[in-house]
């Protein structure tokens, strides 16, 4: 309502619409052994919420873009592709993480990550969520619409290393990105 968006019986205006699903990485330290995880993702997760929402969102730029931290980052830096390639007009980046299951709350306490009166300097856990609308100027501006801001660029990298595995830190990705 506060972006006025229009209702699901305008169909161009959801058909230009993509969506991305920021996700977790979904190690087996924390969540066992699986599959797929990105087919699992994409069915129980990406699928539930475009069902949810009945909106008939473009389904070539329906995504799951799994990255853990980074997840967000990822999920905008595609979404910045994505509307310069000028597949869709905009694109919903959606994004939420909970540690407040089982196997997560275990998986943090087995690796001395879980804050605790006997650690501290753990994590506390938690759950997060934020949903970001990401449109063309053109379309915007066609529209009329209220801007909040602009994206002027996203930029991402990886250390070599993963931080699970406890090896010095010296910036390098910070510094590539």
């Amino acid at each position: 309502a506060y972006a006025g968006l229009p209702g699901p019986e305008n169909r161009p205006f959801w058909e230009a619409t993509g969506l991305l699903v920021a996700a977790p990485e979904m190690p087996a330290a924390r969540f066992g052994e699986g599959g797929d995880d990105l087919v699992a993702l994409r069915a129980c997760y990406l699928e539930r919420v475009v069902a949810l929402w009945r909106r008939p969102l473009n389904p070539s730029v329906l995504r799951v873009i799994p990255g853990g931290n980074s997840a967000a980052m990822l999920a905008l830096e595609s979404a910045t592709a994505t509307l310069a390639a000028e597949t869709v007009d905009r694109v919903i980046v959606l994004g939420a993480d909970s540690y407040l299951d089982e196997l997560s709350v275990n998986w943090l306490a087995g690796s001395h990550r879980l804050k605790s009166p006997e650690q501290p300097t753990g994590l506390a856990p938690g759950e997060g969520a934020a949903c970001v609308m990401l449109e063309a100027s053109a379309s915007a501006g066609r529209r009329g619409c209220r801007s909040e801001g602009v994206l002027r660029g996203v930029a991402t990298a990886r250390d070599a290393q993963a931080f699970a595995l406890g090896g010095l830190r010296l910036g390098e990705a910070l510094a590539r990105a």
